[in-house]
């Protein structure tokens, strides 16, 4: 399961990451193609948010794999 901890990891830190530049093109937005900026980021954000999802039903999937075996034996 520690690989799973690390990509749970690695994807808050995207996540942490993706939401504090959406928060900076929001408090910008004066810039140039900031909306342009924040639509690239808000979509990498949800690809993101979506494969945390599916580790999270991977993780439950495993966990329910481990407690069926630890019944059977």
């Amino acid at each position: 399961m520690d690989i799973i901890k690390a990509a749970e990891s690695y994807l808050k830190a995207s996540m942490d990451e993706y939401a504090f530049a959406i928060n900076g093109c929001i408090q910008n937005q004066d810039q140039p193609e900031s909306l342009d900026r924040l639509l690239a980021l808000v979509q990498k954000y949800s690809l993101v948010a979506s494969q945390q999802q599916i580790l999270e039903n991977i993780k439950s999937q495993i966990t329910t794999a481990e407690t069926n075996n630890e019944n059977e034996d």
